[in-house]
């Protein structure tokens, strides 16, 4: 079915392809009509590449906006670019219009050199260094920063563990990979304000990216950049999923991935008890480590 939109013949049945940015580059993709939400103008007239691809037709264009304040202010000329083409994408158009679509261009994302010394110190696995990585991944704007966000129910109980206990509790039951979302920063600090005023504060747990733990307020964390950090919510904070996507939210939907079972992983389940009282596993169930601090039992 996907052959459908790589070359100029008309399939036999009516196909449809719904794609991320991704569809607008990397392949010759081709369609009858085309419907696409607004972004930036460059964006949009590499999208509007995907129409018509070969001159096999004469393609439809459809460009959605919300017509709001909000996407106004983010994508004001662009619509304004878009809509002074009078509903002709046609490459000649488009063409006469390449110093108007100039005048657009965002600023790029600005990745730094990588020079041969920081090649040499980033070889040494073992040396501890503050080079900032992501910034040769993702740049240095600060719209590309990410931090990871995993649930976890006892979150409050982690802020408060010290070093070791809290390294021990890691080495036996780690955040794995299907747990964690990556979210901008910039939008996590934006939910956390919302939270804040609706909800009200909220115990969490920081991993930073030099390993360090901290314990941290919900209203502590505009202190930190958050980038290339684990922030571990607990599941009643106010926060959400909705389509992999953090969220503000008061759904009762499981958040704690590690409890539910997974493809690769059975749940983990933990009990908190009194550091004098004792656990006995149902059937079925094994105690696979626990840990007795002066206070409470893990």
């Amino acid at each position: 079915m996907f052959q459908a939109f790589t070359k100029a013949e008309d399939p036999v049945d009516t196909c449809y392809l719904v794609a991320t940015s991704a569809g607008e580059v990397g392949i010759d993709l081709t369609c009858a009509r085309m419907i696409t939400d607004v972004t930036t103008a460059q964006s949009l007239v590499q999208r509007f590449g995907r129409c018509a691809r070969f001159g096999e037709c004469e393609g439809e264009i459809y460009v959605l906006s919300a017509d709001n304040a909000k996407e106004r202010a983010r994508f004001g000329a662009d619509l304004d670019f878009i809509a002074s083409l009078r509903g002709d994408a046609s490459c000649t158009n488009l063409w006469s219009k390449r110093e108007e679509l100039a005048n657009l261009t965002h600023a790029p994302n600005v990745i730094p050199a990588l020079e041969p010394r920081v090649l040499d110190i980033l070889a040494m696995t073992s040396l501890h260094n503050e080079i900032p990585v992501d910034e040769y991944l993702r740049g240095q704007q600060r719209d590309t920063r990410y931090v990871e966000i995993a649930f976890r129910r006892e979150a409050a109980l982690l802020a408060s563990m010290n070093g070791s206990d809290f390294d021990y509790y890691l080495k036996h039951l780690p955040v794995l990979s299907f747990e964690k979302l990556s979210e901008k920063a910039s939008r996590v600090h934006e939910l956390v304000t919302q939270v804040l005023t609706e909800r009200g504060d909220a115990t969490c747990a920081l991993i930073l990216p030099d390993g360090e733990k901290r314990g941290v307020l919900l209203s502590e964390l505009s202190d930190y950049q958050l980038t290339n950090c684990l922030l571990i919510l607990p599941e009643n904070s106010g926060f959400g999923l909705h389509s992999g996507m953090l969220i503000r939210s008061d759904s009762e939907a499981p958040l704690d991935l590690s409890t539910i079972e997974h493809t690769h992983h059975p749940a983990r389940l933990r009990f908190i008890l009194p550091a004098t009282a004792e656990y006995t596993p149902d059937k079925g169930q094994k105690v696979v480590f626990e840990r007795r601090c002066r206070t409470r039992k893990y």
